[in-house]
């Protein structure tokens, strides 16, 4: 919503910064089929509770968490984690804390999902690198 009261759409997906491991905004789908989605970075949010009000949105491209969901998580050499299911981040901050990476649907059910903490893993053109520093 912005600052006139006017419905701008609903969140359909986070705006990231993996190298500095952020969630910049949100990307907002528009209620009407003929205006694009738009962009609300953070520092343009007025109020978060109960919905989202904005000072001012913007519509460019950027990197979006759905860009990089299911994409393959590798070691140091190139065997296969598991693929990027999830994120967690901190709602004061913004700061992304981890990933939640699943191995499959019934070694997630036998074993759960991994956690990898966000530090540990660089994104690449075609999958992400997870070189671990931090024990969790």
């Amino acid at each position: 919503m912005n600052l006139n009261g006017k419905n701008l759409g609903f969140v359909g997906d986070l705006i990231v910064d993996f190298n500095f491991k952020l969630v910049k905004g949100f990307n907002v789908i528009s209620n009407s089929i003929l205006k694009k989605d738009i962009n609300v970075y953070v520092e343009d949010i007025v109020s978060f509770d109960p919905v989202i009000i904005a000072i001012k949105s913007k519509q460019e491209d950027v990197l979006k968490f759905n860009d990089i969901r299911n994409i393959d998580i590798v070691d140091n050499t190139g065997n296969i984690i598991g693929r990027l299911e999830d994120i967690v981040f901190y709602k004061g901050t913004f700061r992304i804390r981890a990933f939640i990476i699943s191995r499959g649907f019934f070694y997630d059910i036998a074993h759960g999902k991994k956690i990898l903490p966000a530090k540990d893993l660089i994104l690449g053109e075609k999958n992400i690198l997870y070189r671990r520093i931090h024990k969790i």
